[in-house]
């Protein structure tokens, strides 16, 4: 059985990678883009006619931006115009309605080239609020897929800049140098095939299809195999596949091509912390050290002092775990993930509780985490509408197929082997600041709040041994 602080590793380094569920009503909105994109020397028409299309996203993307910053989300939060880009790369939906290829003479184009094709592309791009605020809460937790996007949008302007200066310099080449020129271009096709490969692994994982994901970040490092963001998320997959040699192994390969990147560093501390204990102390050490570079790369990212935390708590290092779960509250003040806050709030209760058995200030501090989790997005469009379907299922005894029947009647998918993993620790956490608060009004004889605090705890999730007890007891210790 996996000790908490090992459990709280998994549960950051879950919140990193992976995209929260949401219960938002459905609004739809679609936007017309269109690109051209004309052929050069030396490029094939499959990837010309990828740039057309690449450019019309961009084009309706553009036109999203105006949609999405009206978003009541949007209004709340500091918003800069690549996270409005990230939120309209993931949100959107394409269908090409229009390809079309244009003969271009020489005396068209004013140059002395050879005549070409021009490639446009139209596209109508659909967008729903619910995906487009779903999105948005996931990178208001989490910077990692904004810091992605950038690096792959500026890749992707490196490389048309290196396209334009192939160009110009092939339109000037003699014959000896002008088959050198062509195959530089053919390998800048093959960066541009791998960075859209890694776009799509993103996507997949995002999405939980860790196979696709796979597949993708491997054919991005074959067209591309210095480019480090193909390793670095292969790595995350590969550790969620539990295959942690082949996950370190990409990992350290992403640090040595971009060391200033947290993510690599969090997920090679993830991997090595399988192995840390108190008989290993070598591999705690190594966790320890990745996660001090990632907090120094990124030192406004919860996640990283939840992950640090996990790592003091499994080497006796109360007080520098205490100090890193305060960090993590200080920071995520949102509180999207319960499980984040539940935890750090209930390991900072067992520290007083440990050291001064503080009861009033415990009190605080169980008040001020309930009352963060419990007014959270998450929690109302989550955690809060399935407690309420597994309590009827419970109270019903219902079979399998009622079961479905009450999820269908609540609007609520049935959700995969992981999502319910995650879904079961947050309403896990979510019972124990309460079970936790009650115990505490009885031990300072406040009996009819403790009393209101178990039957509310009782309701978010049954626990049989706990509810049909007489008095709350600890769930901490």
């Amino acid at each position: 059985m996996k000790t908490l602080s090992k459990i709280l590793i998994l549960i950051s380094f879950l919140m990193i990678i992976l995209l929260p569920g949401s219960g938002i009503s459905q609004q739809v909105v679609e936007y017309i883009g269109q690109g051209d994109y004309v052929m050069g020397d030396g490029e094939t028409p499959a990837i010309a006619e990828s740039r057309a299309l690449k450019l019309a996203e961009r084009d309706a993307a553009e036109q999203a931006g105006v949609f999405i910053k009206s978003s009541t989300f949007v209004k709340d939060m500091a918003v800069i115009d690549d996270v409005i880009e990230t939120v309209a790369k993931h949100s959107m939906s394409v269908q090409v309605i229009e390809r079309r290829r244009t003969p271009i003479t020489a005396q068209n184009q004013g140059t002395g080239e050879a005549a070409t094709l021009k490639f446009s592309v139209r596209i109508k791009a659909t967008f729903q609020k619910l995906d487009i605020e779903k999105n948005l809460m996931m990178i208001r937790e989490n910077s990692r897929y904004v810091d992605s996007y950038r690096k792959l949008k500026g890749e992707y302007e490196h490389q048309r800049k290196e396209l334009e200066d192939l160009k110009r310099k092939l339109s000037l080449a003699d014959e000896k140098h002008r088959q050198n020129i062509l195959k530089k271009i053919g390998a800048e096709e093959k960066r541009y095939e791998a960075v859209k490969l890694i776009e799509a692994g993103e996507v997949a994982l995002m999405y939980n299809d860790k196979m696709s994901a796979l597949e993708s970040f491997t054919s991005a490092i074959a067209l591309h195999p210095e480019f480090a963001p193909a390793y670095g998320m292969r790595g995350a997959v590969y550790m969620e596949l539990n295959q942690n040699e082949k996950a370190y192994a990409d990992v350290q390969k992403a640090i040595e091509l971009d060391p200033q990147d947290a993510f690599y560093y969090a997920t090679r501390g993830a991997v090595t912390f399988e192995g840390c204990s108190k008989v290993n102390p070598s591999a705690c050490e190594q966790t320890l050290k990745d996660m001090n570079t990632a907090i120094g790369l990124q030192p406004n990212s919860p996640e990283l002092y939840l992950m640090r935390a996990g790592v003091y708590l499994e080497t006796n290092r109360n007080k520098e775990a205490l100090r890193d779960l305060a960090k993590t509250n200080e920071l995520d003040r949102t509180a999207y993930w319960p499980a984040a806050s539940g935890i750090a709030h209930i390991l900072m209760i067992k520290g007083l509780k440990d050291s001064t058995n503080d009861l009033q200030g415990i009190l605080a501090l169980l008040t001020e985490s309930i009352s963060t989790v419990t007014h959270s997005k998450y929690y109302l469009d989550v955690l809060k509408p399935m407690s309420e379907a597994v309590n009827e299922m419970r109270e019903k005894n219902a079979s399998a197929d009622q079961a479905k029947e009450i999820l269908a009647r609540r609007s609520i998918e049935l959700p995969d082997e992981k999502t319910s993993m995650i879904l079961t620790d947050n309403i896990n956490f979510v019972f124990a600041l309460y079970a936790e608060r009650a115990d505490t009004y009885a031990k300072l004889g406040y009996h009819g709040k403790a009393k209101v605090d178990l039957k509310t705890a009782c309701r978010i999730i049954w626990k049989e041994e706990f509810c049909e007890s007489k008095s709350p007891a600890s769930v901490t210790d």
